[in-house]
């Protein structure tokens, strides 16, 4: 399977071995990545895999790891607490939807629907799309956002 452009015979055993070794460093925590389905599937996400049936084996590795363990990589709120829940993490990070939504905790905290991103924006040299981001309160035109429970496997669609 490739990867970012690199591929391993063995990438199950290889990361089993790494994160064996990281577990004996007493580190702050360990982030795991979690591919993005559309990085093996292209854009047919409708044949992917369930993303919640991650590429990451975090089970495994959450027993090879005894320390904070942190997942990211395009979760969803709805599978962010599947995997809190599940006990694979111990927290989630987000990054798109903390760009868009400057006030994430407390959205996600009270069920509140959440400003879409444009991922234009994103890795630019310009303040749009980085600061121009309301909070909740002060959403204008409330039907620009989208429901936590409609976020699933097809963010591309967003």
């Amino acid at each position: 399977m490739k990867y970012y452009g690199t591929d391993d015979s063995d990438p199950d055993a290889l990361y089993s071995y790494v994160i064996r070794k990281l577990d004996t460093l007493n580190l702050a925590y360990l982030l795991l990545s979690e591919p993005r389905p559309f990085m093996f599937f292209g854009k047919d996400l409708e044949n992917a895999p369930e993303y919640e049936m991650s590429l990451v084996n975090p089970a495994k590795f959450r027993a090879l790891y005894k320390g904070t363990m942190i997942g990211a990589g395009g979760f969803s709120p709805k599978a962010a607490e599947s995997a809190l829940e599940s006990g694979f993490y111990d927290c989630v990070a987000f990054g798109r939807w903390f760009i868009s939504n400057p006030d994430l905790p407390h959205r996600l905290m009270n069920d509140l629907p959440l400003n879409r991103y444009n991922r234009k924006t994103f890795y630019t040299h310009e303040e749009e799309g980085y600061t121009d981001y309301p909070v909740y309160d002060q959403v204008i035109d409330k039907s620009e956002l989208i429901n936590q429970g409609k976020i699933g496997k097809n963010l591309a669609s967003l």
